[in-house]
């Protein structure tokens, strides 16, 4: 039986454009193929035996730090896809994330000494990212927000995201998301690096916590008007002096023209990927969208240079997940918000400056409503039927996590009392889809339309 469904898993890859069979096809699979939807539905089968699995030994009882990167370890893959699978590879692992760092399951991030395919990810990195979804008790915030990024498509990239059971020196840790670091790269931000910053692309994140630890101001990050940003490429040697003033002289020019409500950006700015990056992160709900997690990029030449949104990213704290946002109704510039938990009121459109002021400039809003009325009808839909398909097929899956962590029916910052009450799984992504559609409802009711 186990032979007949590797067979078939094999099968549907091939169908789906993306069966690796041998070393060599790995290489030329991950160099030529673009990036897909993760998690095909088709892709997929019942049983704990193909829910990836992920071993990290040499960890020895070691405590591993946030920032610094614990080595000599290895790295070993069990899947039910030969080819994606290895054992004992070199690599290093350290803790990543912020608030989620104090929570009792901890988040990595795991680095290969060689660039690296993982699973069905289809390029090489040597970075990767394992995020423990501990206060979402679904599991699907991250993962869907990644997932509906990819449907739209508008942007330049949208994290990986694959489930996977995490085992540190053969202990169980529960489930984990391996997920892209957000870094340029092949399949990530694919930018070009040029010596003139005029020509250059960059990555850089809106980050009001730049500033922490021993970061330098003018170095790692700028500061336009309050705002930080911070540098994710080009950095170290290959960011100049020159290149640092060209972004802050580009961002400062972008953040006068919409505060102003200049109609000239658009010659400034991507407005599709503005667009549906503004649309997932009001849909979401998603808490930190005016402080942390706003990723950009500067790309093109010439006439075409403009700056686009993304990736999007970290929407742990996000639909109906957070209790301590806002008063109970709360207004900024005039535009009312409720408590983080409550699916009504509008969110990125005041905490978000940009946003803010964007939805008052009438070609922007209208360009919302617009391809508002098409994700309705037809990616959104999509979105939801997914999540609930990921949950049902893989419950036994997800529900083992709570063996290790029985955190259902306890509270997990920052979980509103709502969620608190949820004691089981597939109540957690009741509330979650509900919440969706809810917002949705709301959303083009009595803002969007």
């Amino acid at each position: 039986m186990k032979i007949i469904l590797v067979l078939l898993l094999a099968v549907l890859f091939v169908a789906c454009g993306r069966t690796v069979e041998t070393a060599e096809d790995t290489a030329n699979y991950a160099n030529t193929i673009a990036y897909e939807i993760p998690y095909i539905e088709t892709a997929v089968l019942p049983g704990r035996g193909y829910f990836p699995s992920i071993h990290i030994n040499g960890v020895n009882r070691q405590r591993i730090d946030r920032r610094i990167w614990l080595r000599d370890i290895t790295i070993s893959v069990i899947s039910g896809v030969e080819a994606y699978n290895f054992t004992d590879v070199p690599a290093r692992i350290r803790g990543r994330g912020n608030s989620t760092w104090g929570l009792e399951k901890l988040p990595y991030r795991i680095r290969f000494e060689n660039a690296r395919p993982m699973l069905d990810a289809g390029h090489y990195a040597r970075d990767w990212t394992l995020i423990a979804s501990h206060s979402d008790k679904s599991f699907m915030r991250h993962y869907s927000a990644y997932y509906f990024s990819a449907l739209l498509g508008t942007m330049d990239f949208s994290p990986y995201a694959r489930f996977v059971h995490l085992y540190i020196d053969g202990v169980y840790q529960g489930v984990y998301q391996l997920s892209d670091q957000v870094e340029a790269g092949q399949g990530r931000a694919e930018l070009a690096y040029h010596e003139d910053p005029a020509q250059s692309e960059f990555l850089i994140e809106l980050n009001m916590r730049a500033a922490y630890g021993d970061a330098v101001e003018d170095v790692d990050f700028i500061r336009v008007n309050r705002l930080l940003y911070e540098f994710r490429f080009p950095r170290g040697d290959q960011l100049t002096p020159a290149h640092i003033e060209y972004a802050r002289e580009h961002l400062s020019r972008i953040d006068t023209m919409i505060r102003a409500v200049d109609y000239d950006v658009f010659s400034y700015i991507h407005l599709p990927s503005f667009v549906d990056y503004y649309i997932i992160r009001e849909l979401y709900k998603c808490q930190d969208v005016g402080r942390f997690s706003v990723f950009m990029q500067i790309r093109g030449q010439g006439d075409q240079r403009r700056l686009e949104m993304g990736p999007v990213w970290d929407f742990d704290i996000s639909a109906g997940n957070a209790y301590y946002q806002g008063q109970p109704w709360h207004s900024i510039d005039g535009f009312t918000h409720r408590y983080g938990y409550n699916p009504q009121g509008v969110w990125t459109a005041a905490e978000n400056r940009w946003f803010r002021m964007l939805m008052r400039n009438t070609e922007f809003s209208e360009a919302v409503v617009t391809r508002w009325a098409e994700v309705r009808e037809n990616q959104f839909p999509a979105l939801i039927d997914h999540i609930h398909f990921m949950a049902t097929h893989y419950q036994a899956e997800f529900e083992r996590n709570f063996d290790v962590w029985p955190i259902l029916g306890r509270f997990v910052w920052p979980n509103p009392p709502v969620v608190v009450d949820i004691d089981t799984f597939m109540g957690q992504v009741d509330y979650l889809t509900n919440f969706l559609i809810t917002r949705a409802e709301w959303l083009e009711d009595n803002f969007w339309n």
